[in-house]
């Protein structure tokens, strides 16, 4: 294994870990490093064979409107959250400027990009822990195979219950769940068989008391900072 495993340097941090969610531009990275947020989850895409760092839309056919580029334009100017669809970042430019910044959570959007993945994780020394996620479980199964080092967490999970033994076959170290499936019984379920669990995506700062009475390991959010200054005043 590459500089210790990744599921063990989590293991052994203050629970919950917040991670900055959809940080996929250079505005928004740049705002992350300015406020020491060390953790963040970014998009894996891809185009025209190159790794590129964007979430995409499910339809195409939006994504492709005039109409709709000027609207996410727009909104991403006003928030500098979610991805600039008109032109996404390469993801080795990404970590040619950020690879040493941040500790990365990579989230797989496409099928067929491991191999190409694990290469630039490895050229620019990207430091555990490393998570990578994705719908896409044979995607999953195939990272932990190459390179066990890596936690990879079962991703866009918008159902309850969770099947332990798609997780087991998966050898995943943790599952990442919408907000609205999270329960304490869900939660132990997973800890009961070694599952770290993660919740998505939580901007309602009032929930953060919850989910630490919950247990629940990783929160990822669009507000880091709100959010850790919440588990400070409640570490006392």
């Amino acid at each position: 294994m590459k500089e210790g495993s990744s599921r063990d340097i989590l293991t052994s941090l203050p629970k919950p870990i917040v991670y900055a969610h959809r940080v996929n531009d250079k505005r928004r990275a740049k705002f992350m490093v300015k406020h020491g947020i060390e953790f963040v989850e970014i998009d894996v895409n891809q185009r025209n064979g190159k790794l590129m760092v964007f979430h995409g839309l499910s339809t195409t056919g939006l994504r492709r409107s005039f109409i709709s580029r000027m609207c996410a334009k727009v909104c991403y100017r006003l928030t500098a959250l979610g991805d600039p669809l008109l032109k996404p970042l390469p993801l080795e430019e990404y970590l040619q400027l950020f690879g040493e910044k941040f500790r990365f959570w990579f989230d797989i959007k496409v099928r067929g990009v491991e191999d190409k993945l694990l290469r630039l994780i490895d050229t620019y020394g990207v430091k555990r822990p490393i998570i990578i996620s994705s719908g896409f479980y044979d995607v999953l199964k195939k990272i932990k195979e190459l390179d066990p080092s890596i936690a990879v967490f079962l991703g866009n999970v918008s159902f309850y219950p969770v099947s332990s033994s798609i997780v087991k076959e998966v050898g995943a170290d943790g599952i990442s769940v919408e907000l609205g499936f999270i329960d304490k019984r869900l939660v132990e379920m997973m800890h009961r068989d070694g599952v770290m669990v993660a919740v998505w995506t939580v901007n309602d700062i009032h929930l953060v008391p919850k989910l630490v009475e919950l247990g629940v390991d990783i929160v990822i959010t669009d507000y880091p900072l709100e959010v850790m200054r919440v588990l400070t005043r409640a570490r006392g």
